[in-house]
């Protein structure tokens, strides 16, 4: 059938900008894998048809089973480029952290250092925490923009999920994540202070690589987009907001004018106790925010409250306690908060789109997260009353 949208497109794409969709759209980051096996035994491993869900871009068909409108998919990726000096240096960290660390350990191109089993790869902790490093770095990183072929895997996957009325969010990091993995927090600091310059640099050079996917993204069809860059901790920002707002809005704003100009919507996912920093989200162009968690404060009524009328929320049910310890009652009780706090004086939700405060990870009961789903499909479609 091959369609150009699909209702839930349109449902997502009202609610991000703050309008009252006919019928609630639904937001999933991901579903870990023990979450998945746990759904699939209670299933005796059947899914209807209608479910099944196999694209170009990954295999969808518990979330679509789930009941979930949508879930971040990635974009079309880049490819690093590096130079003879970076290719040396990364070698001599290597060297000094396998020393230090052992043979788990390694330094990537981008200067992060991660550990790795048979099965799996992830970050330990920044690798440049010199000036001289990061110049080094900096003079020879480039990068190369998405392929064709992979512009057109992406296309041909977003018109799959069309048809199956589920909508792929186009995803990439900022700055802040995937910078904190590369250079460390006192270098950060530093530069702050003393070389702003090199920091902008840096950020520009994220910015760019992040524009290049969502430019193929775009081209391949998409409408609806996500950065994904944590920037907080549960007590507040991992930087004053002021330098938030110099150095991270401005490189925010490029991507939300591209995605804009585009026709599409965007949302900024970040965990974290983030009023500090909303007001930088709104001025650089975010339609919404995600996943809005609990266990930091946050909450959609005071979101509402006091930029209810500036950007959309998306999430937010706990899914630290309540889906991992709690009942299936507790779960399907906080669906009906996150609605009645979405809900404004006249009975109109404008400008929400449910999900939970964050990925459906491996503590998560698999029977609480079906609750939550199905109470949420209830009240979607009119079946009962918040």
């Amino acid at each position: 059938m091959c369609a150009d949208t699909c209702p839930n497109e349109q449902y997502i794409m009202e609610a991000l900008r703050l309008g009252t969709p006919e019928e609630i759209p639904s937001f999933c980051q991901s579903i870990m894998g023990d979450v998945q096996r746990d759904f699939f035994e209670m299933n005796d491993g059947d899914v209807p048809d209608e479910d099944i869900l196999l694209t170009q871009v990954g295999d969808l068909t518990v979330y679509k089973a789930f009941g979930y409108s949508s879930r971040w998919n990635g974009s079309p990726g880049t490819t690093l480029v590096i130079d003879d000096a970076i290719r040396d240096r990364v070698d001599e960290m290597n060297k000094e952290v396998e020393k230090k660390h052992g043979k788990r350990y390694h330094v990537n191109n981008m200067g992060s250092i991660r550990a790795s089993n048979e099965v799996a790869s992830w970050f330990v902790e920044a690798g440049i925490s010199t000036v001289e490093d990061l110049k080094l770095f900096l003079d020879g990183w480039d990068f190369k923009a998405p392929k064709v072929n992979t512009i057109e895997q992406y296309r041909i996957g977003r018109r799959q999920c069309m048809d199956a009325n589920f909508v792929p969010f186009a995803s990439a990091n900022l700055v802040m994540e995937p910078a904190n993995q590369s250079i460390s927090f006192a270098l950060t600091a530093k530069l702050m202070r003393k070389e702003p310059g090199l920091i902008v640099q840096f950020y520009d050079l994220l910015t760019r690589m992040t524009e290049a996917r969502f430019k193929a993204a775009i081209s391949a069809g998409y409408k609806c987009f996500c950065t994904a860059d944590d920037m907080a901790y549960k007590t507040g920002p991992m930087i004053h907001p002021d330098k938030y707002r110099k150095f991270v809005t401005p490189m925010a704003k490029r991507v939300c004018d591209l995605v804009h100009d585009s026709g599409g919507v965007i949302f900024m996912h970040t965990d974290g106790f983030i009023d500090p920093v909303m007001d930088c989200f709104i001025d650089a162009g975010y339609n919404a925010i995600q996943p809005l968690e609990p266990t930091s404060g946050m909450t959609i009524k005071r979101v509402k409250e006091n930029w209810g009328d500036k950007i959309a929320c998306i999430g937010n049910v706990d899914t630290t306690n309540t889906l991992s310890f709690g009942t299936p009652e507790d779960a399907r009780k906080y669906v009906h908060r996150c609605f009645k706090e979405a809900t404004d004086a006249s009975g109109n939700i404008s400008g929400y789109m449910f999900a939970a405060s964050g990925t459906l990870h491996n503590e998560v009961k698999v029977e609480n997260a079906l609750a939550m789903m199905n109470e949420y499909t209830k009240i979607r479609h009119g079946i009962i009353q918040v």
